[in-house]
C-alpha cells in the first residue's frame, strides 16, 4: 500500500541532504530519489548499467513488493511490476551481469523459502528450486561463480549457524560445514576472488547484554572449512550494507556496539591480501540501519534505510564516485583502454562491419554523453562520450541520443558515422543544452520518421516514409487546415482511460468511412495499426508494450489528429 510522505518531513530530508552535501567532500553526490515508499531493508542489486530497489517495511510497518529500476545513465527511476515473490522484509539478493538472485526474508510470522531469478535483459521473473530447510531473516548470501553461498540469519527458532552451497548451473541446494563462530543474523559479507567472507552481525543476548561482533572469516571451498581472520578494530556492528569491488571487500553504514547508531555513516575498506581494514569517508547524514546498496561499474550507490536517532525513513540515493577507471580491458577489443582497472562489458568485437563514430563540436565538455539503441531493444548497442570511438552495429533501425549528464549544456555538437570504405551513412547536429534523438538507419533498413504534409484537402497526413515537409503535426496543421474543421474533427474522438494499463477505448461519436488508426511510440516506432474504426466505442490491446508515452493517429477522409497517451502500470 503506497502512502505519501508528509511535505514537512520532505523538505527536513532536502535540507539536510543539502546541507551535508555542502559540507562533505565531492566523493558523495545526491541523486534522484525513487517514487516509493521510503524504507528499511530493502533488496537492492544492479548489473553494468540499472540499480534495482525493491521489498522491504515503510515506516508504517508494512511489507512491500514494489520494484525500482534506476537507470545510471539518465539518473532516472522507472517502477516495474511488482516481485511475484509476494511482499516480503528483511531479504536480500545477490547478482551478476545477466542475473539476480532474490529470497528469504519474512512476512509476519512467516519466513519464506522461495528462490527466484530476474533476467535484466528481459525484465522476468523465474522461480527455482525452494531451500530445502527453514526460511530466515538477515542471512549472509555471497555470490562466488557459479555458486551462491547461503546462511547464518534468525527464524522463530533463534539465530542460525548453518551454512549453504546453491550451484546455479544445476539449481540445487547442499548444505556445508557449519559456522560454528557463534550463530548470528543480519552479518556483513562479500565475495572476492571466488572466495566468501563473513563477520559481525547480532549474536544470542550474554547477561541481558546484545552482543554484536566485530570479528571476521573467510570459507575456504575447496577443504569446506572456515578461516579465522584478524578481528575489527573498531566496534562491533550490525545492519549495515556491504559490497565487493576490484578486489577488495566494504561496509557501509549500520548499528554499533550494543546495537546502537553509529556516530557516522562509516566506511570501510578490507584488503584481503593483508587481511586488513582501511577507513574511508563516511556517507552524509549519519549513519543508517538497515539500509541497500549496488554498485555499478565502478561507481557505488546507497539508498534507502532509517536514521534511527532522527526516526527518519529514506527513499533518496546516493553515490560514490570511486577514483577507479571503468572500461574495456581486453587487449584484443576495438574499444580497448589500457588505462581500465575494471572491465565495465562496454568490449566490443567487430568481424565486419566496423564503424567509427566522430563526434565534434565546441567545447565537448566530459559530461557529454551518448546511446545508440536499437529500436526494438532496451540496452544500448554502444555508448560512449565526447570522443570519438569505434564502434560495432548489426544492420538495424536505431536511434541515436546525445545528452549532458552534468547539466552543463554545450555549444552544439555533431556527430558523424562512417563505415570503413570512408562513406558517410548516418550524422546529425543536436542543438544547444538539449537531450536529441535522431532515427538512423544502418544497412538497408526502412526505418518509420515521423513527418507530415499537406494532403491538398486542407489536412495533413504522415506519408509513413519521412517525406512529409514538416517535421511536426502542429507545424503542418498551422500551415494547412482550417482551425474549425480539425477542432471538429478532433472534438469526435476520446480516449480514456488516459493514464491506462494497455486497455484503451477510443470513441467516435460521427458516422464515418475510411477512418484509420496508428499507434506510435517516443522512439518513432509504429507498434499497432488498425484499418478502421466504426462509429461507438472501439478498444485497442496495448498491454504487451512497455509503461512510457505513446501517440495515437486517426485518420478520416480528409482529416488526421494526433493524441498523446499515457501507459502506466
Amino acid at each position: 500500500m503506497s502512502r505519501f510522505i508528509p511535505t514537512f518531513i520532505l523538505s527536513l530530508v532536502l535540507l539536510i541532504s543539502s546541507v551535508f552535501s555542502e559540507s562533505q567532500a565531492q566523493s558523495w553526490t545526491s541523486l534522484n530519489s525513487y517514487n516509493g515508499d521510503s524504507r528499511h531493508h530493502p533488496i537492492t542489486f544492479s548489473d553494468d548499467r540499472y540499480g534495482f530497489v525493491m521489498a522491504g517495511n515503510n515506516s508504517f510497518g508494512e511489507y512491500l513488493d514494489d520494484v525500482h529500476r534506476y537507470d545510471s545513465q539518465t539518473n532516472t527511476w522507472e517502477q516495474l511490476a511488482d516481485f511475484p515473490g509476494g511482499p516480503r522484509g528483511f531479504s536480500y539478493a545477490v547478482s551478476d551481469e545477466q542475473f539476480a538472485y532474490v529470497g528469504f526474508g519474512s512476512y509476519g510470522s512467516e519466513f519464506p523459502t522461495d528462490w527466484w531469478r530476474y533476467e535484466f535483459a528481459n525484465n522476468e521473473w523465474t522461480a527455482l528450486a525452494n531451500f530445502p530447510s527453514g526460511g530466515r531473516n538477515h542471512p549472509a548470501l555471497i555470490l562466488v561463480d557459479d555458486k551462491i553461498y547461503m546462511g547464518l540469519g534468525s527464524n522463530s527458532m533463534g539465530n542460525l549457524g548453518d551454512w549453504w552451497q546453491y550451484d546455479i548451473t544445476t539449481d540445487s541446494w547442499t548444505e556445508k560445514a557449519e559456522f560454528e563462530n557463534g550463530n548470528r543474523h543480519h552479518p556483513y559479507y562479500f565475495g572476492i576472488d571466488g572466495i566468501a567472507y563473513v563477520g559481525f552481525g547480532h549474536g544470542n543476548t550474554i547477561n541481558g547484554n546484545i552482543n554484536v561482533y566485530n570479528d571476521f572469516y573467510k570459507y575456504d571451498a575447496s577443504n569446506d572449512s572456515w578461516i579465522t581472520l584478524n578481528e575489527f578494530s573498531g566496534e562491533g556492528r550490525v545492519a549495515g550494507t556491504q559490497f565487493s569491488l576490484n578486489g577488495k571487500g566494504y561496509i557501509l553504514s549500520g548499528d554499533g556496539d550494543n546495537h546502537g547508531p553509529l556516530d557516522s555513516g562509516e566506511f570501510w575498506e578490507y584488503t584481503p591480501e593483508t587481511d586488513s581494514w582501511t577507513s574511508l569517508e563516511s556517507h552524509p547524514g549519519g549513519a543508517r540501519w538497515a539500509l541497500g546498496s549496488f554498485v555499478i561499474n565502478c561507481d557505488v550507490y546507497l539508498t534507502s534505510g532509517l536514521n534511527r536517532s532522527a526516526e527518519m525513513y529514506f527513499n533518496d540515493l546516493m553515490k560514490y564516485q570511486t577514483d577507479l577507471v571503468c572500461g574495456c580491458n581486453d587487449s584484443t577489443a576495438v574499444n580497448y583502454n589500457p588505462d581500465a582497472d575494471i572491465n565495465d562489458g562496454s568490449c566490443t568485437y567487430c568481424e565486419s562491419n566496423l564503424l567509427t563514430l566522430v563526434i565534434s563540436g565546441e567545447d565537448a565538455p566530459e559530461g557529454l554523453a551518448w546511446n545508440i539503441v536499437a529500436i526494438e531493444d532496451d540496452y544500448p548497442s554502444a555508448t560512449g562520450g565526447a570522443q570519438s570511438t569505434n564502434i560495432c552495429l548489426e544492420y538495424n533501425c536505431y536511434v541515436f541520443e546525445m545528452y549532458n549528464n552534468s547539466n552543463e549544456g554545450w555549444n552544439g555538437n555533431n556527430y558523424e558515422i562512417i563505415d570503413n570504405l570512408g562513406n558517410i551513412i548516418a550524422s546529425g547536429t543536436h542543438q544547444i543544452g538539449a537531450t536529441n534523438v535522431d532515427t538512423i538507419e544502418i544497412g538497408e533498413m526502412e526505418c518509420y520518421v515521423e513527418s507530415y504534409r499537406c494532403n491538398g484537402l486542407q489536412a495533413c497526413i504522415d506519408p509513413m516514409d519521412g517525406s512529409g515537409e514538416y517535421s511536426s503535426l502542429s507545424e503542418c496543421e498551422s500551415n494547412c487546415i482550417i482551425p474549425t474543421q480539425i477542432d471538429n474533427f478532433s472534438n469526435a474522438f476520446t480516449i480514456s482511460p488516459n493514464p491506462s494499463t494497455g486497455l484503451i477505448n477510443i470513441r467516435f461519436d460521427n458516422e464515418t468511412n475510411q477512418t484509420k488508426l496508428s499507434v506510435i511510440n517516443m522512439l518513432g516506432k509504429l507498434v499497432y495499426k488498425q484499418e478502421s474504426l466504426t462509429k461507438g466505442t472501439n478498444t485497442i490491446d496495448l498491454s504487451s508494450e512497455s509503461e512510457g508515452i505513446y501517440f495515437i493517429k486517426i485518420s478520416s477522409n480528409n482529416n488526421t489528429i494526433t493524441k498523446k497517451i499515457s501507459i502506466n502500470r
